[in-house]
């Protein structure tokens, strides 16, 4: 055998050691966990709202300096962990809320497919919180609730309101995903 065949050989035992050691680590359990996330220019506007919505990047922002409000919707798809009978579901945003002339309401709305109701799951209200000029992340949450996507449809409704010149209220982010807490 040649030198080079024989260090071939002795490289593949440790090369599949280090494998398994990756594949079977606690840490590789965690890369299964699905969350459901959108930027929040990659929702569809109202048309009634179509005039009124600037996107930049992945930002969503009321256009005009006049009091408006804006409705944009987003399609949830379905994930197993988002459906996980145990665990409690949680929706984050990144938003901006600036003061009292802004405000920035998102809610997990679930269609139900047979009686055509639909209701509100989650709320997220800017107002909750304290203002800031700058963005900020929230989560809202609610355990022993899971998504039936076989009976249901879900979706966001995420509504910018400004309701004097000063506010700036901006949206960036929705996140979907469930915990075992």
């Amino acid at each position: 055998m040649t030198k080079g065949k024989i260090r071939h050989r002795s490289l593949r035992a440790p090369f599949w050691a280090v494998m398994a050691l990756i594949l079977l680590s606690p840490a590789a359990a965690f890369c299964d966990d699905q969350v459901w996330t959108t930027v929040a220019s990659a929702g569809t506007v109202d048309e009634r709202d179509l005039g009124r919505v600037s996107f930049n990047g992945p930002l969503a922002t009321v256009k005009s300096a006049a009091p408006s409000s804006v409705v944009i919707r987003y399609n949830v798809v379905a994930l197993d962990d988002l459906s996980d009978d145990d665990d409690c579901l949680r929706m984050s945003m990144r938003f901006r809320d600036n003061g009292a002339a802004s405000r920035v309401v998102v809610r997990l709305k679930r269609f139900n497919l047979r009686s055509g109701m639909t209701s509100t799951l989650l709320t997220m209200d800017s107002d909750r919180y304290n203002s800031n000029a700058g963005f900020q992340n929230r989560t809202v949450g609610r355990c022993a609730s899971t998504l039936d996507f076989e009976a249901n449809a879900y979706f966001i409704e995420a509504e910018l309101t400004r309701s004097a010149a000063a506010g700036a209220p901006a949206l960036a982010a929705i996140k979907i995903y469930s915990t075992d807490d």
